[in-house]
């Protein structure tokens, strides 16, 4: 149904929700199209039925934009870091610098926090991530 649709959207998650009745009883079930295409696990894919609702939530995104050579909206990937992050944007510009990458991110409180980020550290959604210029 996904494909006749016309797939996800770039935004799309690959995570959807499937809801309507089985047996005279409310159903709902949440369905992971990587691990039934990507890693091999058919059996989570399920028939639907006439009636069932299929719900596609937009995909948990970051904004990059600074020294990157393509700044914009992405989607995290699980467990994405920065490093990949960076990527995504396409790699540093030749005045970029991987020592001066800040990340703005929303605490508790909802209040935005900026920090300086390793490569090393995970992509929160909507998190803004900066990346300045070299020194040298």
């Amino acid at each position: 149904m996904l494909a006749t649709a016309g797939g996800l959207s770039p935004t799309g998650s690959s995570r959807i929700i499937v809801s309507g009745t089985r047996g005279g009883k409310p159903f709902s079930d949440q369905i992971d199209i990587n691990a039934i295409f990507l890693d091999g696990r058919p059996e989570r894919d399920i028939v639907l039925v006439g009636g069932d609702s299929i719900f596609v939530p937009k995909a948990p995104i970051f904004y990059i934009y600074g020294q990157v050579n393509h700044p914009g909206q992405y989607v995290i990937e699980p467990n994405m870091t920065m490093e990949q992050a960076l990527a995504a944007g396409g790699g540093l510009t030749l005045r970029g610098s991987e020592n001066r990458v800040s990340v703005k991110r929303n605490d508790k409180s909802g209040k935005t926090v900026k920090s300086h980020s390793e490569l090393s550290d995970s992509v929160a959604q909507d998190d803004v991530i900066f990346v300045g210029e070299s020194f040298f």
